[in-house]
């Protein structure tokens, strides 16, 4: 018996030792050989791959065509799943991959298009553009074919469980143009906000409605202050009462699945060389894109060696996995970063439909054919499923992917025409205009970027980048800082704002262009010597709609560069800089707290001490007062918006709160010089709350919140 119990141990530490060494090689079978040499691909001349300290590839070659290739190769050693991924999810191919979790996905996406307007946008492309992105993709491609499938990625080894049928496709060029439309997406929500908008509108008195979309603050800095407007956009004008009565159909009928609230926000800013230890200007750019594993960005360098005229590319930066050069860095003359502008560009048409022919929709009384393409979407493990994206001459028509219209209402229901409280026709739709779903040329200006050498090729690119829209700060050797606002930006019809859903068979709705570049706010060399942005208004006379942020955060580094400007800014403080936490909401609301309690708390305690500590309002990891302070602030919006709740068409309450922390610190700079704002009112209580009132309670909630998590003590 001891003899079979000591073979039975035996036995049992070879299993796992066999398991454990299984693991081992599957997990670093995918895992890159950073060794090879890529002389051994199919180039036309040297190439060599070094890895800096870090593991970050500097690519080096004597022409483009292989540089660009060895980069396609490089991207999807170090990221073949993420790039693979994104290909798939931003051609509407997600759910062949993944199978029916990618569905939803992939509905919207076909729906916009991006597929197909990737593929125009590629056919439009000159040959050496096209050229650029067939070298970049045959790298990856090259990849590709040199390992086994389940070796191209630990997730692709998994992946061969839930989806053994599945086989990996040849990158193809026009997939890079399909993931700038994504990224377009990713960067824009007009369209989601105009659903915000129209649940206000419908469900709270205009007064509570324009609180909850406040102004820019005058005080906080603008990107632009020495810029003179052409004047060449349509007047602004007040929304028509039309419009706001519209409201309660698109609150009814268009899906929750097209509603994000999302809030992310970008820093950067440019100091000019009179105010630098060295002489030259520095720039300092912080995107602060969704956080992803692996991170979205992929470091890397591209070289010409030697560097001559027919190869002078000489850059360092980040990049997409899955997309050629580099994105945001800097050559051997120019630097240069981006933030979202986060201009209106999407706008939301009510489509008046035939009541005979569902493919026609009305134009100033006239019938129209839809434009309709027929998509096929596969589904791993399961039968494709077969939609068609309908088209108007405004764009896709997105209640198509909506819960459907309550044509035929049962007995106790109302239809959206009686909700509407207008006398309508009971067919609509609702299409989007977005150019983003329009062929572009954000390619041919990124790439442009890589190899411009002064301000005016910089600016000559950037009029190239037309999606999305973005804040583009410029330094360059010759001691320049400067600042260009690109991107198509629609003109709107007299009258309309862009904020809500208007009626699209009135040609006079339509958009009449898009803004001149030329009219497009720049500056260069601006008389302080510093630009920020940091998602802020552009310019005090911005004529266009903007979803911006308040000016907190730019506020927070014009404070900080103000401090360093006194003596010669370093290197060392523009990192610094980086990682300032000075909260200017706690500076800004904490005053008033003070001022309008009478109770005692912890948490108020805590607030008070930090307040007059050495690390007084910044948000320092191991900071007491920092955390009781962002428990106070969530508790403090939380009693204060909780009832500006309503539903969706599935039922479900989505609150009306302020959709970022800009704008919810820009709401409480109103309401508290109000200790009576309407709002203070709890109209789930019989009493008239006030300031005190709502800042006392929020305090005694917050005291039981970290007394529930830490104690007492």
């Amino acid at each position: 018996m001891k003899k079979f119990i000591k073979w039975l141990f035996v036995i049992l530490v070879f299993l796992q030792a066999a398991v454990l060494i299984a693991g081992v090689v599957i997990f670093r079978m995918p895992l890159p050989d950073h060794d090879i040499d890529v002389s051994g691909l199919p180039l036309t001349d040297f190439v060599e791959v070094i890895r800096d300290e870090r593991g970050i590839p500097h690519i080096y070659g004597t022409n483009v065509d292989d540089i660009l290739f060895a980069q396609g190769y490089v991207h999807a050693q170090d990221r073949f799943w993420q790039l693979e991924f994104w290909s798939h999810l931003s051609t509407g191919r997600l759910a062949s991959l993944i199978g029916e979790p990618g569905v939803g996905a992939d509905l919207l996406f076909r729906t916009f298009g991006f597929n197909r307007v990737a593929l125009e946008e590629y056919e439009t492309l000159p040959l050496k553009f096209k050229q650029d992105l067939i070298n970049y993709t045959n790298g990856i491609n090259a990849y590709i074919e040199s390992r086994p499938q389940r070796s191209l990625s630990l997730e692709h080894f998994l992946l061969q469980f839930i989806n053994p049928d599945y086989e990996v496709d040849r990158y193809e060029p026009h997939y890079p143009l399909a993931w700038a439309k994504m990224m377009a997406y990713d960067l824009n929500g007009n369209f989601q906000q105009e659903i915000r908008n129209s649940k206000t509108f419908n469900s709270l008195t205009p007064e509570i409605s324009s609180l909850l979309t406040p102004p820019y603050p005058d005080e906080h800095p603008y990107i632009v202050e020495e810029w003179e407007g052409k004047g060449s956009f349509a007047s602004v004008g007040k929304a028509n009462n039309i419009q706001q009565l519209y409201q309660s159909i698109f609150i009814k009928y268009v899906t929750k699945d097209l509603e994000t609230n999302q809030s992310l926000g970008s820093n950067s800013w440019a100091i000019s060389g009179e105010h630098t230890e060295t002489g030259f200007p520095l720039l300092a750019n912080d995107p602060h894109l969704s956080v992803q594993l692996p991170a979205i960005w992929y470091e890397n360098g591209l070289h010409c060696f030697p560097k001559y005229r027919d190869c002078n590319l000489d850059v360092v930066g980040f990049s997409f996995a899955g997309s050629p050069y580099i994105v945001i860095g800097h050559n051997s003359d120019i630097a240069w970063g981006f933030t979202n502008m986060g201009p209106d560009v999407q706008d939301l048409f009510i489509e008046k439909i035939n009541p005979s022919n569902p493919n026609q929709y009305e134009v100033d009384g006239e019938w129209l054919e839809m434009d309709r393409v027929t998509e096929i979407i596969e589904v791993a493990g399961q039968e494709p499923i077969v939609i068609e994206v309908r088209s108007t001459k405004h764009g896709p028509i997105m209640s198509d992917r909506s819960y459907p219209i309550n044509l035929n209402p049962k007995d106790g229901e109302s239809s959206f025409a009686d909700e509407a409280k207008l006398s309508l026709p009971n067919n609509f739709s609702v299409s989007l205009s977005w150019p983003a779903l329009m062929p572009g040329t954000t390619f041919v200006g990124i790439r442009d970027f890589n190899y411009a050498s002064n301000w005016d090729e910089f600016r000559e690119a950037s009029r190239l980048f037309d999606v999305p829209a973005q804040n583009l700060l410029y330094a360059d050797v010759d001691g320049n800082i400067a600042y260009q606002s690109p991107g198509k930006l629609p003109i709107r019809a007299d009258g309309q704002l862009g904020d809500l859903p208007i009626e699209g068979w009135l040609s006079e709705n339509d958009w009449t262009g898009f803004v001149p570049f030329e009219d497009l706010p720049y500056t260069v060399n601006p008389t302080k010597g510093y630009i920020i942005t940091a998602n802020q208004s552009v310019h005090p006379e911005q004529p266009w709609p903007n979803y911006y942020a308040r000016g907190y955060r730019a506020e927070a580094i014009e404070r900080v560069i103000e401090q360093y400007i006194q003596n010669k800014i370093s290197v060392d403080d523009m990192e610094a800089m980086q990682i300032n936490n000075y909260d200017f909401s706690a500076a800004y609301i904490l005053p008033y707290v003070f001022n309008n309690v009478y109770i005692d708390s912890k948490v108020l305690t805590l607030m008070k001490e930090w307040s007059i500590s050495d690390t007084k309002y910044e948000m320092n990891i191991d900071s007491v007062g920092a955390s009781a302070w962002a428990v106070f602030y969530k508790t403090l919006a939380s009693q204060t918006f909780e009832e500006l709740v309503i539903e969706d068409n599935a039922g479900n309450e989505i609150s009306l709160q302020p959709g970022n922390s800009d704008a919810t610190s820009e709401v409480f700079r109103v309401m508290l010089k109000d200790p009576n704002h309407i709002l203070w009112d709890d109209a789930n209580t019989p009493n008239k709350e006030n300031l005190t009132d709502i800042l006392e309670r929020s305090l005694s909630l917050s005291d039981g919140y970290i007394i529930d998590i830490f104690g007492t003590d």
